[in-house]
């Protein structure tokens, strides 16, 4: 949820990552650029210190495995290109949940599977964060643009508290300066949209352009938020927790990746 903030103290659920210290291993092809954390002025709370580690663990400490999905194949034409990922929230701030289940988690445990797939692909996943870790939105962009990245894809969930009638997968956007040429963020939106809300069989909310949230604003580069679906919805929330809807996520967002590249190129 793009707006969310708080102070989660549970764990993750099964098989997504938590709290715990970073893996030490690099995964090939990666940038593990060290990522810059907040000052306390800008997350309005003390931060917690940044992380490097490509790995992620769970609230026991063991590492997260590795999950390729897809066939494996390189883009042809897009080896090098560099693709900034952001998974939403983090640390003291775990965006939307039900339960024990934080938005934080599930987002990181998508970007982390979505990061090895752009690798596996010839591209090189940035990532804001790849732990639960505090990261300063306000320097998104700037972190995605120092790194030498072509486009931004920033992951999370949606909730509508007090009605679990709403559902449905929605792309956000903006038109400010500066983000994005012939190629905008607009049509990065409707890529990612067509993509995801396809595979998740969701309903399709469609792309809606929102000039006031900082991670759009500020890009520089086509840039997006996509909210994958409704975590206050019963079949959006099942959907998002299911290890098979989360990989099919996965391949809508590499392929989402892929095609926009490609554009960008004509």
């Amino acid at each position: 949820m793009a707006d969310g903030s708080g102070d989660a103290s549970g764990g993750a659920p099964d098989g997504l990552p938590g709290d715990g210290s970073a893996g030490a291993e690099s995964l090939s092809g990666w940038d593990d650029t060290p990522i810059p954390t907040p000052d306390e002025e800008s997350l309005g709370a003390e931060g917690s210190s940044g992380a490097t580690g490509l790995t992620a663990t769970d609230s026991e400490g063991s590492v997260t495995p590795a999950h390729a999905t897809g066939g494996g194949g390189k883009a042809d034409g897009l080896e090098g290109a560099r693709v900034f990922i952001d998974p939403g929230h983090g640390g003291n701030d775990w965006g939307t949940c039900y339960g024990l289940t934080y938005e934080k988690h599930v987002v990181l445990e998508i970007a982390l599977r979505l990061g090895e797939r752009l690798a596996e692909g010839g591209l090189v996943p940035c990532l804001s964060r790849t732990e639960d870790v505090d990261v300063d939105y306000l320097k998104i962009a700037d972190m995605a643009n120092e790194r030498g990245c072509e486009l931004t894809l920033s992951i999370h969930i949606n909730s509508m508290p007090g009605n679990p009638d709403y559902r449905g997968t929605e792309t956000l956007y903006s038109n400010g300066a500066g983000a994005g040429g012939s190629f905008t963020s607009k049509d990065l939106a409707s890529i990612v949209q067509s993509n995801v809300h396809a595979a998740m069989g969701s309903y399709d909310i469609g792309i809606i352009e929102r000039e006031g949230l900082a991670v759009l604003r500020l890009a520089t580069i086509p840039t997006v938020i996509v909210e994958l679906g409704f975590m206050t919805h019963e079949g959006d929330r099942g959907k998002l927790l299911s290890e098979e809807y989360r990989a099919m996520i996965v391949e809508a967002l590499y392929d989402s990746v892929v095609e926009a590249l490609v554009r960008m190129r004509v």
